[in-house]
């Protein structure tokens, strides 16, 4: 497991972003605004009374700020824009992991499997777990869980192994059709 992904950056499309919250019951994923802080509050008031057809989240494992500027000055140049740019809302969400033996004690190191579970549940654990809970070793529910128990199609593209941390979070209890690989 790479041990790199403190930063996950990722982007939600449209209103998509205030059902993708909704279906962690309200719990604040970290929507923020690149110049203006926290945007919670104004997101969720532009979205107040719609519905979202469709919810595609984005995760660039690993992906900061600084490689989408390092990439968008190689191929565009500094005044260039990434279609990643003129998506309506974005958002970073930088977390930590807890220890083992005592999940009260954060971790400051994460793995993929630690941040992944985070994102994906809403919940803090330690490294090496995919969706459980440190210590215990209790199931968390995750998003695409929460989404298919609502009665929702679901899916998880990746273009590393579905094994690898990152998606693994995901697909660990999920009861979809098995993961087949797209026709090249």
């Amino acid at each position: 497991m790479r041990r790199d992904s403190s930063h996950l950056r990722f982007a939600v499309a449209g209103l998509a972003a205030g059902s993708f919250a909704g279906l962690l019951n309200g719990r604040h994923l970290g929507l923020l605004g690149a110049a203006d802080g926290d945007r919670t509050e104004v997101v969720r008031q532009a979205i107040s009374g719609g519905t979202a057809r469709n919810i595609i989240l984005f995760i660039g494992d690993g992906m900061g700020d600084s490689e989408i500027t390092l990439a968008r000055n190689y191929a565009l140049g500094a005044a260039g824009r990434l279609a990643l740019d003129t998506l309506p809302l974005t958002g970073a969400y930088t977390t930590y992991s807890v220890e083992e033996n005592d999940p009260p004690l954060p971790n400051y190191v994460p793995d993929s499997a630690a941040t992944g579970t985070a994102w994906a549940t809403g919940s803090k654990t330690s490294n090496g777990r995919i969706s459980t809970t440190a210590g215990t070793d209790r199931d968390l529910p995750t998003i695409l869980e929460i989404a298919q128990q609502r009665g929702m199609r679901t899916g998880n593209i990746t273009t590393a192994e579905l094994t690898d941390a990152t998606p693994a979070v995901l697909a660990r209890t999920s009861r979809a059709a098995p993961a087949r690989a797209l026709p090249t």
